[in-house]
């Protein structure tokens, strides 16, 4: 049977390997014609490790009558290259996706397949705790969409070493994070305190500063979005600040994304860091363990708020192979593969007790902290002008707003006007 790994990019299919794959254990090969082929597109983190593709593996080995197909897809595009297919018919069967955004902004174009149905007849849907379902709906009363898989809740990663060196303690509230990165910025040479992210994805960054200022609401009783209120201005013009008045940030800061605000951190450019535990162990190798401490994200008022990072896997609706499809999908939900993704792929599962199937989410720091983290980890919330806000409205505006083309009144506007879906 053939196994084939790829590499997907906009508009390009990359072959990366194909090889010939002989079952263990005597079990006879099905016939060609018997197998179900699904495709799955999906983004690794650490796309070189092998232990998501040995995953892969036992999955087709236990299910000789589908074949997953896995085509690794870079983080950069994929929310392009989701869109562009689902909306073409073309998509592969699977599709793993990061934020809610992304979910709610399929289900709105018609694109995903409804799944109660698989769900109500699905034993183990009882073992996903009921948060992480949250997200799985464009709203409380349309169907379900997606199978949660995984949580990534944000946290604070610091310069523990530089921290000692200053007489510093992991930052409790946002004044301490400013003074943290004002003595980074001062005292140690050619690094600044924070690494922003100014390009897309950093909506959740931001937002972690801003949200509590309003008791973590995005709406007020009429519907109207907080983003206006006098408190939520007031903090996002302490973030935008950061780079423009305090400048503890790289000066790249309004274009930097995902693989410069981890490089920065990894290299010495930064000392403090916001994201989850997939990036852990990278820093632990780049900087040693002892250089790496981490903490929850600093209060705001007394109030923290973070990114679930729920991860979901939905099922297109123009799939051929829905039944083999969600047999996949809720396969790597069980409570044995859900553990095995998380310790080594490096992600929070959101079955029941998942500590009994591996010790290492009791024993591990990263793993720790993000399970503390959940408990002000929220979805954003169902609202249809959601994947705008964060794919759109949020990275172009944000990065008007850092070098001055607009202000921080005229940011926050064009926030509450695209998540109230008016233009």
């Amino acid at each position: 049977m053939e196994k084939m790994w790829r590499i997907v990019a906009i508009g390009t299919v990359f072959l990366f390997v194909s090889s010939v794959v002989m079952f263990a254990g005597g079990r006879a090969e099905p016939v060609e014609d018997e197998v179900r082929h699904i495709r799955l597109w999906q983004h690794l983190d650490a796309p070189d490790e092998p232990y998501f593709y040995d995953l892969i593996d036992r999955f087709n080995q236990e299910h000789p009558d589908i074949e997953v197909e896995f085509e690794l897809v870079p983080w950069g595009g994929a929310y392009d290259l989701y869109t562009t297919s689902l909306v073409a018919g073309d998509a592969a069967d699977v599709i793993f996706y990061a934020t809610p955004a992304w979910g709610s902004a399929f289900w709105e174009m018609g694109v995903l397949e409804p799944l109660d149905d698989y769900v109500a007849e699905w034993p183990g849907a009882d073992q996903i705790v009921d948060v992480a379902w949250e997200g799985s709906r464009a709203a409380p009363d349309e169907p379900i969409f997606g199978v949660p898989i995984m949580t990534l809740p944000g946290y604070l990663y610091y310069r523990a070493d530089w921290f000692e060196q200053l007489g510093l303690d992991p930052p409790e509230t946002r004044e301490d994070f400013l003074e943290a990165a004002k003595r980074i910025s001062e005292e140690i040479d050619g690094a600044y305190g924070f690494g922003m992210r100014g390009a897309r994805g950093g909506t959740g960054m931001m937002l972690s500063f801003v949200l509590p200022a309003v008791d973590n609401q995005w709406f007020d009783a009429d519907g109207r979005s907080t983003f206006r209120r006098p408190e939520a201005i007031e903090a996002a013009r302490w973030y935008v600040d950061l780079f423009r008045e305090h400048g503890v940030t790289p000066p790249s800061a309004p274009s930097d994304g995902f693989s410069e605000i981890i490089e920065g951190f990894q290299s010495g450019l930064t000392g403090m860091l916001v994201h989850h535990i997939m990036s852990a162990e990278g820093h632990v190798a780049a900087l040693g363990d002892d250089a790496v401490g981490i903490s929850k994200m600093p209060s705001v008022n007394g109030e923290r708020w973070v990114e679930a990072g729920m991860h979901h896997y939905v099922i297109a609706r123009d799939s051929q192979h829905k039944d083999a499809a969600f047999t996949f999908v809720s396969w790597m939900t069980e409570p044995e593969q859900a553990a095995f993704y998380g310790r080594y792929v490096g992600a929070i599962p959101v079955v029941e007790n998942v500590e009994e199937v591996e010790p290492y989410f009791a024993e591990n720091r990263f793993a720790r902290t993000a399970a503390e983290s959940t408990a002000f980890a929220y979805n954003p919330p169902y609202i249809e002008t959601l994947g705008e806000f964060w794919e759109q409205s949020w990275p172009a505006n944000f990065q008007r707003a850092l070098i001055g083309e607009i202000s921080v009144e005229e940011m926050m506007e064009q926030f509450a006007r695209t998540v109230e879906g008016r233009q």
